[in-house]
């Protein structure tokens, strides 16, 4: 049954194998992890990049999508209604065009790395919790009022 399972989850490929994530990826895919991918989702394979969900357990207004390689973040306030296209970073083909783009808001590969400006120290605990305190390259704070080693 191991061999089986094992099997289930390992998929030839042209550059070595695809096998599907059992937790979200904490970093951007590289190049032949992305050519892995685009070959199984390109031979019929149901890719999921996200096997951690999130859902809207404790809160409300909003509501997040899975498709595979990207997911859609709506904001379901009925006065703000807002989407955000997240698509794993270093796959370089986006499922849509550029006039299905239009529909978002915003798009962000995902985890993102482009850097975060951090405009109150209470902030700082949430971004170090995510572990992307090296991503921090701007504060628009006093720089004394940081406690944080």
């Amino acid at each position: 049954m191991k061999f089986f399972l094992a099997a289930a989850l390992l998929i030839a490929t042209t550059s070595g194998a695809y096998v599907a994530p059992t937790t979200n990826y904490d970093r951007c895919l590289t190049p032949s992890e992305a050519d892995d991918i685009a070959t199984a989702i390109s031979n019929g394979i149901d890719v999921d990049l996200f096997p951690d969900k999130v859902a809207p357990d404790q809160s409300s207004y909003w509501d997040m999508e899975y498709h595979g390689t990207y997911k859609i973040l709506k904001n379901t306030q009925d006065t703000i209604s807002t989407s955000y296209l997240l698509y794993q970073c270093g796959l370089s083909t986006m499922p849509f065009d550029e006039t299905e783009l239009a529909q978002f808001d915003s798009v962000f590969p995902v985890p993102y790395e482009g850097g975060i400006v951090v405009t109150a120290t209470t902030q700082i605990p949430n971004v170090e919790i995510l572990g992307r305190r090296d991503q921090i390259f701007a504060l628009s704070i006093t720089e004394n009022l940081v406690s944080s080693p």
